[in-house]
């Protein structure tokens, strides 16, 4: 038997949307999953910040040099 992967980007500003599309996608709400879940099955799941340039230019701005 073979696994294979496949990874879903999502980009956006608040990560409440992003968790509001995956809770729809396995049918977490009133409405029918998605019709990919019938046909794979989730292993794993992850989520990653990555802060915007503007707020990683915060960090260390006090730090003497």
């Amino acid at each position: 038997m073979h696994q294979h992967g496949t990874i879903f980007v999502g980009f956006c500003q608040e990560q409440s949307i992003l968790q509001a599309m995956l809770e729809s996608m396995v049918g977490v709400s009133d409405d029918p999953a998605d019709a990919l879940t019938s046909i794979t099955r989730a292993m794993t799941g992850a989520y990653y910040f990555i802060p915007s340039a503007d707020a990683l230019s915060t960090f260390g701005a006090d730090a003497q040099v």
